[in-house]
């Protein structure tokens, strides 16, 4: 106003994650290698990297064993903090298939609210985002008197 701006003015207001949840007690730290042996349990040798985080991308040297990892970590899905496992067509939805595109991991874990693959002893008291609601729909405003009415726009950005 001051320096008659505010017509020429657009301000943007958005949100970044970090998955810390706001009680602290429901933060749950699980130590990499709880996953890393479950995945390696169920198929010996198929697991060339996994990146952990908020949830966990993982590929496979044998991609044809994503069904089957998949389906042991669904089984042990309480003491890995795993809310869902994402590979094949769910997968597919959202990335480009590994086949075609090396960056696209064979399988993704979910994990549930407050869930962090780290250390239990090293301080962390939150993650980067993962495949929550939170992560993925995050809030996007525009202000300008150029604009005119707000609308409601529910479109990937």
């Amino acid at each position: 106003d001051q320096k008659g701006l505010r017509d020429d003015t657009l301000i943007v207001i958005t949100a970044k994650h970090g998955n810390g949840p706001i009680d602290p007690s429901v933060l749950r730290k699980i130590t990499t290698g709880k996953l890393q042996q479950a995945v390696q349990a169920a198929a010996p040798g198929a697991l060339a990297q996994i990146t952990y985080d908020h949830g966990a991308l993982i590929w496979l040297k044998d991609p044809s064993a994503a069904g089957k990892i998949a389906a042991a970590l669904r089984a042990h899905a309480e003491e890995l903090g795993i809310q869902d496992v994402l590979h094949g067509t769910r997968l597919a939805g959202i990335f480009p298939p590994p086949q075609k595109d090396s960056r696209t991991p064979d399988l993704v874990v979910v994990t549930r609210d407050g869930v962090i693959y780290t250390s239990p002893h090293d301080g962390k008291l939150a993650e980067h985002g993962g495949f929550h609601e939170d992560d993925t729909s995050v809030a996007l405003i525009l202000s300008s008197p150029k604009l005119g009415h707000g609308r409601l726009v529910r479109y990937p950005v």
